[in-house]
């Protein structure tokens, strides 16, 4: 199949808080899909050199909406979507993204 991806802009979660999980809202026709990785760091420089990661660590897509993030620590959070179609005839749409904070 084919993919193209998007990269968010880096946020930061309030003080204290880390990212704690990732939801978002997908139409996803025809097989196509929607799938996400996150990075952490503790200054937004940083995120640069950090990780992408799923939950099981680097190299793993989260593919199911309201899933934790585990093992990641710092405020600046960024994710990446991935659009997966396998055709290029049909694409996925993405209405929204979310990444919850908590301590």
């Amino acid at each position: 199949g084919f993919y193209e991806d998007y990269v968010s802009s880096p946020y930061q979660a309030p003080a204290g808080e880390r990212p704690i999980r990732i939801e978002w809202v997908a139409e996803t026709p025809h097989g196509t899909a929607v799938q996400f990785q996150v990075r952490t760091a503790h200054t937004s420089d940083d995120l640069e050199s950090s990780p992408w990661c799923g939950p099981e660590g680097q190299n793993t897509w989260y593919t199911t909406s309201g899933a934790q993030i585990d093992r990641l620590e710092g405020p600046w959070v960024q994710y990446r979507a991935r659009f997966v179609t396998p055709n290029g005839g049909a694409t996925p749409y993405l209405t929204r993204v979310t990444i919850e904070a908590g301590p």
